[in-house]
């Protein structure tokens, strides 16, 4: 299955080398389904616009699941490499959120999880906490690699009240941007909150 993986993912390599212009030969990668996909969109066409290859990686099939060590791995080293022109993430919220009150799974002051949580919460904890640890991770490699990147997540977020968000604000030299996804053509007012380091300011994307 890990060759298997390996292999799917140079081939997408290679398609996305044959997608970018000559002058680029570059990759923008969206990281999760952006929960605004008008907004995710207009972005991705941008870049498209700009010649450069648009890949996706999300839990669709497991070449493209970014859960995946491999996958990971290999688009850390496709960051390095200088492959990767930009990156924008949007991890899954639901755990995240401060509307999750049954039952009740964070708080400002336990950000990564509340105690004593029953079985099931835990494991949608678990979850959260996976995808969290791998935006912050990605948000961080990208900076060190000098290649502009951005999370989106709800303004209320828990993900956005850890110390090792804020520590990444602070190391990274990250600029955040407010606002309300129904300015994007969503139906309803949701605060949103942009998080960019690198050269590219949030309320530029």
């Amino acid at each position: 299955a890990q060759r298997r993986i390996k292999r799917r993912l140079q081939e997408l390599r290679k398609l996305a080398l044959k997608e970018a212009t000559a002058d680029t030969k570059r990759v923008y990668l969206t990281l999760w389904q952006a929960p605004l996909k008008k907004h995710g969109g207009r972005i991705s066409v941008r870049w498209r616009t700009k010649g450069f290859a648009v890949l996706q990686f999300d839990k669709s099939e497991p070449v493209l699941d970014i859960t995946n060590s491999i996958v990971i791995l290999t688009l850390r080293l496709w960051t390095k490499r200088g492959f990767v022109a930009a990156l924008f993430e949007s991890p899954t919220c639901a755990s995240w959120s401060i509307a999750s009150t049954t039952p009740r799974l964070r708080s400002c002051a336990r950000p990564w999880s509340l105690p004593n949580l029953p079985a099931k919460a835990q494991n949608k904890v678990a979850v959260g906490n996976q995808e969290g640890w791998i935006a912050l991770g990605f948000l961080k490699h990208s900076y060190e690699c000098n290649v502009p990147a951005a999370l989106e997540h709800p303004a209320t977020s828990y993900l956005l009240k850890t110390k090792e968000f804020f520590d990444i604000v602070k190391t990274c030299h990250a600029k955040l941007a407010d606002f309300h996804q129904c300015c994007f053509g969503a139906a309803w007012w949701k605060p949103t909150t942009l998080v960019s380091v690198g050269k590219t300011p949030a309320n530029q994307w």
